[in-house]
């Protein structure tokens, strides 16, 4: 069981976490990428749900390794 933050904020729910943490990085765009390729040709609801698109149409993005980070409350960056 996972706990999420809801409502702003204020409140929290327990979830089943089946799949591993995929909320954000490196396994977020495995699990993205498994998503999609499970859907094959279905459409998918675009534009505030006023257009449709197939999911094969959807293109793959690359990610990169950040080479600065910012640090000090925004006032500073630092290399990597």
């Amino acid at each position: 069981m996972v706990e999420v933050t809801t409502n702003r904020g204020t409140s929290k729910i327990e979830v089943d976490d089946e799949s591993g943490s995929n909320w954000a990085g490196k396994k977020f765009k495995k699990y993205q990428k498994e998503r999609l390729d499970e859907a094959g040709d279905a459409k998918l609801a675009k534009d505030r749900g006023t257009g449709t698109v197939s999911a094969d149409d959807i293109p793959e993005t690359e990610s990169t390794d950040p080479k600065k980070v910012t640090t000090k409350r925004g006032t500073d960056t630092q290399d990597l």
